[in-house]
C-alpha cells in the first residue's frame, strides 16, 4: 500500500513513505521513517562543531600566550574551519526546523519555490515594480 506522501526517489530508485529529500552526504532518502534520526544527526553535529570551536579557540588563546607560533596558527585555522561547519549545520538545522513548524517537507518547499519562480518569470516586464519607465529614468 502506497500512501499519498510517498514519492519515488530517482537517485536511489526507491519508493519512500513521507519523502523529504535524498541526502547525498549519507546516500539515503530521508522520509517519515528516519526524519527524526536525521534531525538528531544535524543537532548533534551542530553541538559537536560548536564544542570543537570552543576547544580550539581556548587552545588558540593558550598557545598565543605561550608564544608558540605553529600551534597558534594551527588552532586558529581549526577554529575557523569548525566555525564554518557549525554555521552550515546550524543553518540547515534551522531550515529543517522552520519546515517542520510549517508542516512542510523539503520536497514540498522545493515544489513551492519552483511554482513561485515560474509565476514571477511569467510576469511581463511592464508589471515589474516601477515599470520600464522607472528603470530608464533612474539609470546612472
Amino acid at each position: 500500500i502506497v500512501s499519498f506522501s510517498s514519492k519515488h526517489c530517482h537517485i536511489c530508485g526507491k519508493c519512500v513513505d513521507g519523502f523529504d529529500h535524498h541526502c547525498d552526504v549519507l546516500e539515503i532518502c530521508i522520509g517519515s521513517g528516519n526524519i527524526s534520526l536525521f534531525r538528531s544527526f544535524l543537532a548533534y553535529h551542530c553541538l559537536f562543531c560548536l564544542y570543537g570551536v570552543v576547544v580550539h579557540t581556548r587552545m588558540f588563546i593558550c598557545s598565543y600566550h605561550a608564544g608558540n607560533v605553529y600551534s597558534f596558527v594551527s588552532f586558529l585555522v581549526l577554529a575557523v574551519v569548525e566555525f564554518g561547519f557549525w554555521f552550515a549545520f546550524f543553518v540547515f538545522y534551522s531550515f529543517m526546523s522552520c519546515l517542520r513548524a510549517c508542516n512542510m517537507t523539503t520536497y514540498d518547499f522545493i515544489l513551492k519555490f519552483r511554482r513561485l519562480r515560474k509565476r514571477f518569470r511569467d510576469i511581463p516586464e511592464s508589471c515589474h515594480i516601477g515599470g520600464p519607465e522607472y528603470l530608464s529614468s533612474h539609470e546612472m
